[in-house]
Formats: structure tokens, C-alpha cells, sequence
């Protein structure tokens, strides 16, 4: 995400019901109990074992309630994760909110439908929270890199930004992908796409540990821009290099802040190992209508970057259209307005930038 601040088989097609019917997904979040995805014979387990565990503690101390009925004690808090595990966790929550959105997403949908898809997955697979609001940004929306509105209406022809992140035991993840709304790419959209996922690729398998810090990144992908063939468009008809359209930090670290303050972490210092971070080249030309950005977060290891979502849901165009293509077979064309059920935004991603620029 850029500063104002399982795998991808895993789920199935989001219903679209205004109200949900009642079942034991929505008695298990309303003990406050981790909801998971109920439809596998390990899922139910869970459910029982939750059961039991919030029943127990009454049944065996004999607690009654005034009219003499079996009182259930407290629901049982789940176990905190270790750091690495909590960050992987909430990876793969927002991985599947991204793949989810790949499936559904159709013309005529507004970006609040789009949030409330991921609103529903977040709460499916067990997120406890939100590392900052959704930014879902359609049409021109999308070369504003700070847009939180919901009213824009998928349109085909244009590109859709997805730029979100879940928490998990607070620890806060941060992915971005940029698909089609009409299913397949333009071909300036693939062309401009591809430079940024090439930057992205690059940055990440260059970088060394302890060696490399993010300017020297945001210093290759600038590089890669200026040498590319293709150029942009400005507001005064001139054509320019991408680098003139790219002026955001290529990344940042995440701990419980999205953008990592409380990790401590400086822009021009090695990259420090055990760290999770983001690697999100892009480019906003306003005069084509074009925004786009591929975001990905990486876990620093002892010699480089581990990509920690990437193995979970696609990111490169042609990959992206096959999810979208197979989801569309058979499907109907009728769009259903959908109802938010928002998770709370961490406290201290309140009232702060997405993305930052280059220079301080």
C-alpha cells in the first residue's frame, strides 16, 4: 500500500446476500470466536473443539444462570501467533481477499461492492482486523494513489487498483494488484503493467541483506523506467520517460503500523533481516487515465527477499486473466449490490498517508 497512509485453490465464490442467512459461521462470530471457512470436515472440527472449549468451564463448575440453565463461561481467545507466522497468516487472508475480487468483479459493480467482497473474506478467514481502510479505486480513481471513495462503477475498458491489507494478532499486511475490468488487458494497459511488474521482480531478486537498503531499490526501478522505450504522457502533451510518473518510495516496512514506524526501519539503511516489507513499483498518468501499481510483501531473510505472497495469487497479466476468465464461465452478468460488514482499521494506521513520496 502506498503511503497517506493458503493458497489460492483455498476459496470458493463469495455469496452475494444482503443479509446473511443464520448458520454456524454467524453463531461462531458472534461468540467472538476466530470464523474460519466451514466447508470442509477439519472446519467443522474446529467448531466443535470451540464448543467444547467454551462450554466446558460451566458445565464443569456446575454455573447456572436464574433460571437454572447451564451458563457458558467466556470464549476462549486464541492463542497468539509468533511474529513471522502472524505476518504469513495475514498475508494469506489478504492474498484471498485479492483472488476473491479477481472472481468476482464484474461491470457495473461500484468500488463499495468491490469492499464489501473483501470485507466478507477478511471475516471468513479469520482476520482480526484492518491495517488500514481499503483502497479500491476504478477509472481515474486510480491514478489518485490516496482514494478512499466507493461510488466509482466498473466500467469495461478501465483498470481496477486493489489495494489492501489484514491483520492478524495486530501484524499488518499490505498487497496490491491492478486487474482488468473487462477481463483482459489493453495493450498499452499490459505494456505499462508489465514495465511495473518487471521493476518489481527485479528490485526484489537484486536486493541482498544487510547490503542493499529500499533507496537503492527505488534507485534500480528509476533506472529500469528511464532506459524503458515507453513513455507517457504529461499534462503539457509532452512525452516522458515512466520515472516521471512513478513519485512514490518503492516500499516500506510493516509491523503492527502498516508502514513499520514502531519496527524502527530507515529508507536508506541496509535491509535488516527477519523484517516483512513491501516492494510496490507503479505509475499514475492522469492524461491517459491510467494508475497501476503491483504490491507484494517480502520477508527479509539471511541473504535476500522472500516473497511471501506471491506464491498465493497471481500478479502477472496473462495469469490474471485466467483467473478471470474461468470465474466468468457460466456466470451471470447480473450484478447484485452487496452490504459492507466492515472489520475495525488498526489505531495507528488512523489518519495517516498510503503512500509516500520519493523525497522527503
Amino acid at each position: 500500500m502506498l503511503r497517506p497512509d493458503s493458497s489460492s485453490s483455498g476459496l470458493g465464490p463469495v455469496a452475494r446476500e444482503r443479509l446473511p442467512h443464520a448458520g454456524p459461521r454467524d453463531w461462531y462470530r458472534g461468540v467472538g470466536l476466530p470464523m474460519r471457512s466451514l466447508d470442509s470436515v477439519s472446519a467443522r472440527h474446529r467448531v466443535a473443539r470451540g464448543l467444547a472449549a467454551l462450554l466446558a468451564p460451566a458445565l464443569l463448575a456446575g454455573a447456572c444462570d436464574g433460571d437454572g440453565a447451564t451458563a457458558p463461561g467466556p470464549a476462549p481467545t486464541p492463542a497468539p501467533l509468533a511474529r513471522e507466522q502472524a505476518v504469513r497468516e495475514a498475508v494469506r487472508i489478504t492474498a484471498a481477499a485479492q483472488l476473491e475480487v479477481m472472481r468476482q468483479a464484474r461491470p457495473g459493480m461500484t468500488e463499495g461492492d468491490v469492499k464489501a467482497i473483501i470485507d466478507q473474506v477478511f471475516r471468513q478467514e479469520g482476520a482480526d482486523g484492518l491495517a488500514f481502510e481499503h483502497i479500491v479505486a476504478t477509472g481515474a480513481h486510480s491514478v489518485e494513489a490516496h482514494y478512499f471513495g466507493n461510488d466509482g462503477v466498473l466500467t469495461d475498458g478501465d483498470l481496477l487498483v486493489v489495494d489492501i491489507g489484514a491483520t492478524r494478532d495486530g501484524w499488518a499486511s499490505d498487497m496490491t494488484r491492478t486487474i482488468p475490468v473487462s477481463g483482459i488487458f489493453s495493450s498499452r494497459q499490459r505494456e505499462l503493467y508489465g514495465l511495473a511488474l518487471e521493476a518489481q521482480q527485479m528490485a526484489a531478486r537484486r536486493a541482498r541483506t544487510a547490503v542493499d537498503s529500499l533507496q537503492d531499490m527505488q534507485d534500480w526501478v528509476i533506472e529500469l523506467y528511464q532506459a524503458s522505450s515507453l513513455r507517457g504522457q504529461a499534462a503539457d502533451g509532452s512525452l516522458q520517460t515512466l520515472d516521471s510518473f512513478n513519485p512514490y518510495r518503492l516500499g516500506h516496512y510493516m509491523g503492527h503500523e502498516v508502514h513499520g514506524e514502531d519496527t524502527g526501519w530507515d529508507w536508506r539503511a541496509p535491509l535488516v533481516e527477519d523484517q516483512a516489507l513491501t516492494v510496490e513499483p507503479g505509475m499514475y498518468i492522469a492524461d491517459e487515465g491510467i494508475g497501476l501499481r503491483v504490491e507484494d510483501d517480502y520477508w527479509v531473510g539471511p541473504v535476500g527477499l522472500e516473497c511471501l505472497s506471491c506464491p498465493l495469487v497471481p500478479r502477472g497479466p496473462v495469469d490474471i486473466e485466467g483467473v478471470m476468465a474461468a470465474a466468468r464461465v457460466g456466470a451471470p452478468e447480473v450484478v447484485t449490490p452487496l452490504t459492507r460488514a466492515p472489520l475495525p482499521v488498526s489505531p495507528d494506521a488512523t489518519g495517516q498517508l498510503h503512500m509516500q513520496p520519493q523525497k522527503d
